[in-house]
């Protein structure tokens, strides 16, 4: 009896074709339902990491958004008062117009990011393991990242 290394949707059809005892049955469906958890854990983890980055992005926004209109008022009271000269007004008044263009990309790109991190865990834990070897083949080099199962080879 050997091993082979099996994407998890693989690893399913070969228990479903499996004509070993039920002892060997019972331990290969243990090995499948561990690594669903383990790849269903691999794919909230990914969600959430995204997820938050959207969140922290979002809350970079409202922040700009916030002090980007006070802090514009402040440079030409500032310009006015004579407390800065027209170069540093325009100066400063470059880096809030900065941060604001950057919010404006921010804000257009948030919700396909949202979108795309759904998208590749919405779907089973076989094809998202796929998307995963497809994207960073290094991964499944040599059979790593695969589930590993008693065949009768």
């Amino acid at each position: 009896m050997g091993t082979r290394g099996f994407f998890h949707d693989d690893a399913v059809e070969y228990r479903e074709g499996f004509a070993g005892s039920d002892r060997d049955r019972r331990q290969l469906d243990q090995l499948i339902e561990q690594d669903r958890k383990r790849l269903a854990q691999i794919m909230a983890d990914q969600y959430s990491d995204t997820d938050q980055r959207v969140k922290d992005e979002l809350d970079f926004t409202m922040r700009v958004c916030a002090e980007g209109d006070g802090r514009v008022e402040e440079i030409l009271a500032d310009l006015r008062d004579g407390t800065i000269t027209a170069r540093e007004a325009a100066t400063q008044l470059s880096a809030a117009k900065r941060d604001l263009n950057k919010v404006r990309k921010l804000t257009a790109d948030l919700p396909a990011a949202e979108e795309r991190a759904w998208e590749q865990v919405n779907t089973t834990p076989g094809d998202f393991q796929r998307q995963v070897a497809k994207r960073f083949p290094a991964l499944f080099q040599g059979g790593r990242g695969l589930l590993e199962l008693p065949t009768d080879d």
